[in-house]
């Protein structure tokens, strides 16, 4: 069924990985909503006193937090301010340093009136980020107000460092430029003297304006263009400083009254640019026109624009063709040096021209190519239109070595013809007992992708939950949740009973439901209701992100990417369950499929009680993963589809393997890294080429494809997990997590190497391919800490360890039947004998 084991590929492929795929990774829990400054003199990002603290060492994922701890230490003074918003019944935030101290302030404005007050705190949080609720006056609530800090203090202790407000969805419903009252403050052509058009001059009849007027940078105010039917994209000439806090550019619909805030990465300053911003698709056809407002009076204080011009079908075909030409020379670009790394590999090492050239060669291929992607993405100088290029050129570059190396004739590269090996007596029987007939694999398939577009319904169409049923009410739709579970463990039963004993498959729905049940128990009291994070229970959280991500906000990223999940539970509430029932009911569903499928993926390897040890590890381990997280939705589902991709992998059920990863990675998109693990081991399976290939085609565009659906374009670095190349280093530094790491995957290693000789080839191959992996993904992309994010690993691991242990308690039964056959008296001989 597959070939012999060697290091050296998976070394290679689990690096191109971990730079490709490891993006998917899960980071940490990401913040609710927020805002921005629009104005801020003395104030920097992340401006605190170096030691200061996270609760429990975790920050937030994509929490914004400024702070007046900059480049004069405690002698810095400053004051910033943010937009404006409705203002809720308190303002949830973390601070930290000495708020409240003189020379220290918090202010809550009442735009309206104008009138400031001061918002006080029991005490200074000091040197640790605390998070804080402070009371909004009553009277002001639904009121349009701005949050303010001020530090005006000098010496010790002058300092406070504060995050973005945290702010309800219906807080942030004011529109992004506010056209209620009189255009002001722009004028014609409104531009710094020295502001130079490009080459070829300004366009003729082109209609400008600007807010650098009279007084110069202190003009503030808003103004509009004139309003034209709405394409695609919308192209504008730009100059100033539109990217500075307090100088947003935006496109009002003025049929709905929506509006996009348009995205300036960098300021063109004194030299008209023209710039090209993406629309939404319903707004083709609608009126709309660019909008500008200038609140900002000190240097740099300005910014201009031009009426939208006109897209012809000739700028069309230009761009096209320009867009065309970078793509092809990009793709040059990356393979050029994933090229070159193949050929000198293949002149380097005679391995290279024998049968095991293709994952050799195309490791290394991918290797290069990742990283060289990895660099692009984690670039700050790229902008969202070049990303996009990179992304295509990229995946241009991918799909080229992937039909090059196996059609490839040169000397040392061709790849020679793989027949497939005859199958073992015992792959055979596994064949035998566990593969699907062609009529039965149609009918699970048909079931299986029939049953995730259902599931993925009220994520699609974005319905929302109605309230829960209260009273004796509830207990219908929830008691109809239990049925499911029950029919759930039956057919377990059912299923077992044609294999094993009466007693047998009664001890194992029994013990499927024990440890379904206790986990998901421990997880209820150590997670959902712990306070970990919050000042409120961790469920809060979850249901607040969990309707984020049925929004598919970016404020939750990369959650909003794995909405699977979240949209199964969504059914629930549909029927009028809460939020709480609802997360049981599905965490109780999928725990009951998950350790009947690790069961069944486990004996595949071992003997009934081999399989039942290894859930026993399993029911042990998960409980210690439960630390470091707030309880995404996202893990039950998650962890399924990987058992699942190891039994489909064993048994060959490629069409099962595919839909489980596919599916699989609406739910994580981490799974997807089985793909890798099919094109290294599995050449040796009928139609191999083939299957590799639809395997990494499909995981690419699935991967892709969500992320353009909920970004509405190409990813960048910092939006597959919040973090920043700079993580990797703090990562390693964090002395937390280095004991999870050794109670879960250190825990069961010690049995890899102890039966090792009489380990299946498979499971070494999973476990010495997915720790590296994980590791590595974990220590780019996530919190090593969070050893949830190794359970797969462990799935293996456990599996190991039972069929170990099992065998050791069959040698000792032996063992101690043969001294007691030994021990037995004979039977004297008859005379005459």
């Amino acid at each position: 069924m597959n070939s012999g084991f060697r290091i050296r590929p998976s070394l290679c492929t689990l690096l191109a990985l971990a730079s490709v795929l490891a993006p998917g990774v899960e980071g940490s829990d990401s913040a609710l909503p927020s805002i921005d400054l629009v104005t801020n003199n003395g104030f920097c990002a992340n401006g605190v006193w170096g030691s200061t603290r996270w609760p429990g060492d975790t920050r937030p994922g994509g929490l914004k937090t400024w702070g007046s701890f900059c480049g004069k230490g405690n002698d810095n003074v400053g004051r910033a301010e943010t937009r404006d918003f409705l203002a809720p019944s308190a303002i949830n935030l973390y601070l930290a340093g000495y708020p409240g101290s003189p020379g220290c302030r918090l202010i809550l404005k009442n735009v309206e009136s104008g009138e400031e007050r001061e918002l006080t705190l029991s005490s200074a949080p000091r040197e640790e980020w605390h998070f804080s609720t402070l009371p909004v006056p009553p009277e002001w609530i639904g009121k349009r107000v701005q949050f303010i800090a001020e530090d005006h203090a000098t010496g010790p202790d002058g300092w406070l460092g504060f995050s973005l407000p945290i702010l309800p969805a219906s807080s942030l419903a004011l529109p992004v430029i506010d056209t209620s009252t009189l255009p002001g403050g722009y004028c014609p052509d409104g531009v710094y003297g020295t502001t130079k058009w490009p080459a070829g001059g300004r366009p003729k009849g082109v209609s400008t304006w600007g807010s650098y007027c009279k007084a110069g940078d202190k003009d503030t105010g808003w103004a509009a263009s004139l309003p034209v039917n709405a394409d695609s994209y919308i192209s504008i000439y730009i100059a100033g400083y539109p990217d500075t806090p307090g100088l947003p550019l935006g496109v009002e619909n003025l049929q709905t009254g929506q509006q996009l805030l348009l995205h300036v990465s960098t300021s063109p300053g004194e030299l008209w640019e023209l710039r090209q911003f993406r629309l939404p698709v319903e707004w083709k056809g609608q009126l709309v026109r660019v909008i500008s407002r200038d609140q900002v009076t000190g240097a740099r204080g300005w910014t201009a624009f031009s009426e939208p011009l006109p897209i012809t079908l000739a700028d069309k075909a230009l761009g096209a063709a320009t867009m065309f030409g970078l793509m092809v020379l990009l793709t040059a670009g990356f393979l050029a040096p994933s090229i070159a790394a193949c050929v000198l590999a293949a002149r380097t090492s005679a391995s290279f021209r024998g049968v095991e050239n293709l994952p050799y060669l195309t490791a290394t291929a991918l290797l290069i190519l990742g990283f060289t992607f990895w660099i692009c993405f984690s670039s700050r100088f790229w902008t969202p239109d070049t990303s996009l290029v990179i992304g295509f050129a990229g995946l241009l570059a991918a799909g080229a070595i992937l039909v090059y190396f196996p059609i490839a004739k040169r000397r040392g590269l061709g790849l020679p013809r793989v027949s497939r090996v005859a199958l073992t007596a015992e792959a055979a029987r596994r064949e035998k007992v566990l593969s699907l007939s062609p009529k039965r694999r149609w009918q699970v398939l048909i079931l299986t992708w029939g049953l995730a577009a259902i599931a993925l319904l009220p994520a699609i169409f974005q319905w929302a939950a109605p309230p829960p049923y209260a009273g004796s009410d509830r207990y219908l739709p929830i008691g109809f949740g239990y049925f499911v579970a029950a029919a759930i463990c039956y057919g377990i039963y059912r299923a077992e009973s044609r294999r094993l004993t009466r007693p047998q498959a009664v001890v194992l729905v029994l013990l499927v439901i024990l440890f379904t049940g206790l986990t998901n128990n421990l997880h209820s009291f150590n997670v959902d209701q712990a306070t970990n994070y919050f000042p409120d229970p961790n469920r809060v959280w979850q249901n607040n992100v969990h309707n984020l991500v049925m929004r598919f906000s970016l404020e939750v990223l990369p959650h909003s990417y794995r909405f699977l999940p979240n949209s199964i539970v969504r059914w629930m509430q549909l029927a009028r369950i809460d939020f709480d029932s609802a997360r049981d009911l599905y965490r109780l569903i999928v725990g009951l499929l998950l350790f009947y499928s690790i069961y069944k993926y486990a004996r595949l390897y071992c003997n009934y009680t081999g399989a039942l040890i290894s859930m026993l590890f399993i029911a042990a381990v998960c409980p210690v993963t439960f630390e470091h997280y707030g309880g995404q939705l996202t893990d039950p589902l998650s962890h399924l589809s990987f058992v699942l991709a190891f039994i489909f992998l064993e048994t060959e059920e490629f069409a099962l393997l595919l839909s489980t990863l596919l599916i699989g990675s609406l739910a994580k998109e981490t799974v997807l890294a089985m793909a890798g693990y099919y094109v290294l081991f599995h050449r040796k399976e009928r139609n191999y080429l083939l299957k590799a290939a639809v395997l990494c085609v499909a995981g690419v565009a699935v991967y892709f494809g969500v992320r353009v659906f909920v970004l509405h374009g190409m990813m960048h670095y910092n939006q597959a997990s919040g973090m920043m190349p700079d993580h990797v280093w703090e990562n390693w530094q964090n002395g937390e997590w280095q004991e999870p790491f050794l109670l879960t995957v250190g825990a069961l290693l010690p049995f890899l190497a102890l039966g090792w000789k009489q380990t299946a080839l498979a499971l070494k191959r999973q476990a010495l391919f997915l720790l590296p992996v994980l590791f590595i993904s974990g220590l780019l992309f996530s919190w090593l800490r969070e050893s949830r994010n190794f359970m797969p690993l462990v799935f293996v691991l456990a599996v190991i360890a039972g069929g170990y242990l099992s065998r050791q308690l069959t040698d000792t039964l032996k063992l101690e039947a043969v001294r007691e056959s030994d021990t037995q008296p004979k039977a004297e001989a008859p005379l005459g004998v």
